[in-house]
């Protein structure tokens, strides 16, 4: 058996896969000490270079998932698991990469926006593309 789970192991490294997750959430584990240390959390990126939205790795914890953001743009946002002070705590983040993947549109930029108003915890962070002209 260990040597099953050692190769499962290694597959999952490397294929890239998330090395831990639970029930198909990604999980991130998180201290308060270690929040203040941590390099910012992934922002879906416009294609001008800059973010549309962001939620630092300093702010998931402020989450209070209200389930607004991933409710309402599922495209650029994720339900996941973090351990804060050793207590799971489910919150929301922007999806890695995403807006590599997803073409920025007018409606997206005005939904965006109105999520990150909606915010309960005021976490996100919204970055008007810049208008070309």
């Amino acid at each position: 058996i260990d040597s099953i789970a050692r190769g499962m192991a290694e597959l999952a490294s490397a294929s890239g896969a998330p090395a831990t997750s639970i029930e198909g959430i990604p999980v991130t584990v998180v201290s308060a000490a270690q929040t203040a240390t941590r390099i910012p959390a992934p922002a879906a990126v416009n294609q001008e270079g800059g973010s549309l939205v962001e939620i630092t790795a300093d702010d998931l914890p402020k989450c209070t998932n209200c389930k607004t953001c991933y409710q309402d743009l599922g495209e650029l946002f994720e339900k996941t698991k973090i351990v804060v002070d050793g207590a799971a705590k489910e919150v929301s983040r922007v999806i890695p990469d995403v807006l590599d993947k997803i073409e920025i549109t007018p409606e997206l930029v005005q939904r965006a926006s109105r999520v990150a108003d909606d915010c309960d915890a005021e976490i996100i962070r919204f970055h008007p593309p810049e208008q070309a002209g």
